[in-house]
């Protein structure tokens, strides 16, 4: 199947900068003028009689209504696309006010569709619209600000409940305020309302801008400029319809040439302008996104990059401070050997100088735990602690374990009980004995000297709960919560004679086995610590 012809070239770029700004300025004032001409030329032939004004007039206002529905079809189609509820907001409120003034062209005087209402009911309809209209623009403008999505279906409900609202409060109700005085002879004038209301709509419109000026920077930079030139328009529309005194007056013809104008230049923006430059308005938020997302990739790379480099450092640092804190501790305990040695063949050894030599040999001991513990804290902080997984079966690892603590661990206090057919856990077995000797060996310290400590292994569904129980005083209330936490010693009821990093370590490698570990205690009866480590 042949393929698609597709050229080498590059595709053409459109201009950018102020440029094609003006550029579509000069088109658009082009055919403003031209449309001008021809339409005080029929202005100029309507003043010989009514019906060719209304046939200027239901030319113009259907011209723009049919705008109104093309930026509705065009904002609703697209609304999947926008980073913002700005043009969907536009393109439901248009489609409605092209209803609301269909309603006011037919109910215009002299069309003879209600002929008993004269100029007032098509005015009620004509302000309706510009207050669905202004309103809508300002909405609008608040939602360019935020990045806020408004469901479509409940925004085209709220639409036409509001809509039917206002046309049912106008006619059949006709509890809507007058905005035209018809008086004896054909003449009239503007209510007051009617005149208060194009002010505040010019205000609302005004404000409109003010907002969409101020987040400038989300729209393209030809469609703002397109937008805040309608809306001076529109403002010069509204102002225009506070100063007729006849509905067939010039004041009101050139009303509805400035709202003609209004509308083009939103289609251009909203519709035409999305369309030429989809990138640069319905899209310019998923670019935008992009490149934000961009960055913080970015960020985040840097960050981990920055992140692996202090790691390395910090192991780095910490083997050269554990190799330079053990080699003067190593060379302590070996002359300690040394004249222990050398001391036992002296008769004369008093109990004293013996308990002085333990005393060096356990405080060295004691020097090499603390570095190791600080040690392994910060590779656990640091995400370095690596496992060497294998299945184990607990009971011939317990039995292993206790024949090879004896150095460390009171064997005679402990009390294995294991329940049957066990399944086998997956575990480093390495860690795994420095978790038990842990919990071991804080349980001797703390429970009264010759008391036993039970050592228990039980299933739980898919995991292995170890247990290790000791009689002595428990741990408070108070401690608890904490007692996990690094450098964490409990202030009453247990011993400080560490640094508080065992049980922190303790907790640190059960969950590095994805297990949790966690503590029972009552003051004066004991504790109980269970961890859970999954089955292989």
């Amino acid at each position: 199947m042949p393929l698609p012809y597709r050229s080498n070239r590059a595709p053409r770029q459109l201009p950018a900068g102020a440029g094609i700004v003006w550029h579509r300025l000069l088109i658009v004032l082009l055919f403003s003028i031209i449309g001008a001409l021809i339409t005080i030329g029929l202005y100029l032939y309507s003043k010989l009689s009514v019906p060719h004004y209304l046939l200027y007039h239901s030319l113009i206002e259907l011209f723009s209504v049919g705008i109104g529905v093309a930026i509705f079809a065009i904002g609703w189609n697209s609304r999947r696309f926008a980073g913002s509820s700005f043009l969907l907001v536009l393109a439901v409120a248009f489609l409605f006010v092209s209803l609301v003034d269909t309603v006011h062209t037919l109910a215009f005087k002299g069309m003879g569709v209600f002929p008993e209402a004269g100029a007032n009911l098509a005015t009620q309809y004509w302000i309706a619209a510009r207050y669905i209209e202004s309103v809508s623009l300002l909405f609008a403008a608040l939602m360019l600000s935020t990045r806020l999505k408004i469901g479509s279906y409940l925004l085209l409900a709220v639409y036409l409940f509001g809509t039917l609202l206002l046309l049912y409060l106008i006619r059949p109700a006709g509890i809507f305020p007058a905005c035209y005085v018809d008086l004896p002879g054909g003449d009239g004038h503007l209510s007051l309302f009617k005149i208060i209301s194009e002010y505040v709509i010019s205000a609302f419109i005004l404000t409109a801008g003010v907002l969409i000026w101020i987040n400038r920077d989300r729209l393209d930079r030809r469609i703002l400029w397109f937008i805040l030139i309608a809306i001076v328009i529109k403002v010069l529309s509204e102002f225009s319809f506070t100063l007729y005194i006849d509905v067939y007056r010039i004041y009101n013809f050139i009303g509805h040439i400035f709202k003609l104008a209004f509308t083009v230049l939103i289609y251009l923006a909203l519709v035409r302008g999305s369309l030429l430059t989809p990138y640069r308005s319905i899209f310019r938020d998923l670019v935008s996104s992009r490149e934000q997302l961009r960055k913080e990739l970015e960020e985040r790379r840097q960050a981990e990059e920055a992140l692996r480099r202090s790691q390395e450092e910090r192991e780095d640092l910490m083997r050269t401070i554990s190799h330079d804190l053990r080699a003067p501790l190593t060379i302590i305990r070996g002359h300690a050997e040394i004249i222990s040695e050398l001391l036992q063949a002296e008769p004369g050894l008093t109990p004293a100088v013996r308990e002085s030599i333990g005393a060096i040999e356990r405080s060295v001991d004691g020097m090499n735990s603390m570095i190791r513990d600080l040690v392994d804290a910060a590779r656990l902080e640091g995400g370095q602690l690596t496992l060497e997984l294998a299945p184990v079966e607990p009971a011939e690892y317990l039995a292993d374990l206790l024949r090879r603590s004896g150095a460390v661990v009171e064997i005679g206090r402990i009390v294995l009980e294991l329940a049957p057919a066990l399944p086998p856990v997956r575990a480093d077995r390495n860690r795994l004995d420095r978790i038990m000797l842990n919990l071991l060996t804080n349980a001797q310290k703390y429970s009264p000297p010759g008391s036993p400590i039970e050592l228990r292994a039980e299933p739980a569904e898919e995991q292995v709960a170890f247990s290790v129980l000791d009689h002595g005083r428990g741990i408070v209330p108070e401690d608890l919560p904490h007692i996990f936490e690094r450098f964490y010693r409990p202030q009453t009821g247990r011993k400080a004679e560490s640094v508080g990093l065992g049980l922190y370590i303790t907790k640190g490698l059960v969950e590095a086995h994805d297990g949790r570990i966690s503590v029972a205690s009552e003051p004066g009866k004991g504790s109980t610590f269970t961890f859970m480590l999954p089955v292989a």
